[in-house]
């Protein structure tokens, strides 16, 4: 028995509209998901990187009203995009967070200045050391540059994570804003 043209599973009608708008509408919530995806992973390292520079945060000012200023000092190196952190001159570098967080440092000369998300202008190189004397709070540096007050951890404008340091109680806290 021949078959016919009509009763082939491939011929050449091509594709209808609706089979069209199945495929695309596959594919947007595929990109959706995939975006969702990277999205998630993204706001995880900025958590990372502000959740690790508080534990140096803490374990340096336990260092300082335990072992002294010199031995709990805090070294902030920001290097090729990359934020490391060193407790004491003799303490293992530490990376905090890599390229893809954005790093915002904000110096304070007055209670005022703690207020507000100041984000103009992104750290790129340098160092800085915050030493913690032995009552806990933060010792006063000869160089404005190393009175810091926060540090502001960015992925975009999605999620920011911005740690407080109160000079005055050497405490710190932790904010959260888009």
């Amino acid at each position: 028995m021949k078959k016919r043209k009509d009763d082939s599973l491939w011929n050449d009608r091509g594709y209808s509209l609706v089979e069209i708008l199945v495929v695309i509408a596959i594919a947007a919530i595929l990109v959706g998901f995939a975006s969702l995806g990277v999205l998630t992973i993204y706001n995880a390292n900025v958590n990372k990187a502000a959740t690790t520079f508080e534990s140096l945060l803490t374990a340096s000012r336990t260092t300082s009203m335990s072992k002294g200023t010199d031995a709990g000092k805090l070294i902030l190196t920001m290097d090729d995009g990359n934020l490391y952190g060193q407790i004491g001159d003799d303490g293992e570098m530490q990376l905090i967070c890599n390229k893809n967080v954005t790093v915002y440092k904000n110096q304070y000369y007055s209670a005022s200045d703690y207020d507000g998300h100041d984000v103009s202008s992104p750290w790129t190189t340098g160092t800085i050391t915050i030493e913690f004397l032995p009552s806990g709070r933060v010792k006063d540096s000869d160089d404005a540059t190393n009175n810091i007050c926060k540090l502001i951890f960015s992925r975009g404008t999605t999620r920011n994570f911005e740690i407080i340091l109160y000079r005055e109680t050497g405490k710190h806290a932790r904010n959260s804003f888009s």
